[in-house]
């Protein structure tokens, strides 16, 4: 009796297994699922983010949902982007034209079919905040939903550090310098006498004679005007060219001029205006003056340049002199 009671106890064991796996295989096929199904890995999203990030500095995110089984492509679906609410921080966009978009917090955004955003991280605060973002999978059919997540820790942006204020040194005192006027170009003036009381020594008849001889070159003192008998020692000195002008023939002259070629950067001739009569032992000294000096150069004087007066011999109408 014994030997039967377990014969039967097996066999009703076994009935029962049988039953039981012939409903769950039922079941299975009702709901659309399978063992292997069951058994294999569930599809997840991968995401791509920085784990560290400056606030007002772009980053980008991306992410992909893994195969559903090995060797098997990715499934076809939308994704929806998502991040937690932290006060004082949230995300923002730039659309076309540079419009800045905010990204709301807490609210699934869906992106269609696209696997990458940039974003700009805004922390108004001054302590970093921890972010957790999220990324969810629909299928656009069959399929299964899939969902991923990562954290960016969010830090404040560097504030430029405060000039540092340096003590102000008083300066020694030191005797100011006398100014020095600099003019941009070489200038240049005349100055002349009425004719000399005392005449030279002339012919006692016979044609006119005009004759130049310079007496003396310098530097104009700039307080008394006087010439000093040195070289300039600056290109702003102002040099003085002194020449005496006579007529040491026996008739007086008409009216004359005289030209002078400067040794300046930029040569230039000096035109003088038309000079008075010089009647038999007369005689003018003049001063022309000029600044910008070339060290080594010609200054030359030439009298009645174009021969207006009529003279007994034109070879001592022109005199020149070497600067220093």
């Amino acid at each position: 009796m014994s030997f039967v009671s377990n014969a039967l106890a097996i066999a009703g064991f076994i009935i029962l297994t049988f039953i039981i796996m012939w409903g769950v295989v039922h079941i299975a096929s009702l709901s659309n699922f399978s063992v292997w199904s069951w058994l294999r890995s569930a599809p997840k999203v991968e995401i791509t983010a920085p784990k560290n990030a400056t606030s007002s500095e772009p980053i980008t995110i991306s992410w992909k949902i893994t195969p559903t089984s090995a060797g098997s492509a990715a499934q076809a679906g939308s994704y929806s982007f998502l991040y937690k609410c932290e006060k004082g921080f949230e995300f923002t966009t730039q659309g076309r034209g540079g419009a800045v978009s905010r990204v709301p917090c807490g609210a699934s955004i869906n992106v269609a079919s696209s696997t990458a955003a940039v974003l700009v991280p805004v922390l108004s605060g001054m302590n970093s905040v921890s972010v957790p973002i999220s990324i969810f999978f629909t299928p656009s059919a069959t399929g299964t939903r899939a969902e991923g997540s990562a954290t960016i820790v969010i830090a404040p942006k560097a504030q430029a550090q405060p000039a540092v204020m340096l003590p102000v040194q008083k300066p020694a005192t030191q005797t100011p310098a006398k100014p020095v006027v600099k003019k941009s170009a070489p200038t240049y003036s005349y100055k002349a006498k009425r004719p000399a009381a005392n005449l030279v020594a002339h012919a006692a008849s016979g044609p006119a004679d005009l004759r130049v001889v310079i007496i003396a070159i310098g530097v104009i003192d700039p307080s008394s005007g006087a010439l000093i008998n040195r070289a300039p020692t600056s290109p702003y000195d102002i040099v003085g060219v002194e020449f005496d002008i006579a007529n040491i023939g026996g008739t007086k002259t008409n009216t004359w001029y005289f030209q002078a070629l400067l040794p300046i950067p930029a040569p230039s001739t000096y035109t003088s205006v038309e000079q008075i009569p010089l009647a038999p032992g007369e005689h003018i000294v003049n001063t022309l003056r000029f600044s910008q000096a070339i060290r080594g150069g010609t200054f030359t004087v030439i009298v009645d340049p174009i021969g207006q007066v009529v003279e007994s011999i034109k070879t001592n109408n022109q005199a020149a002199i070497v600067m220093y």
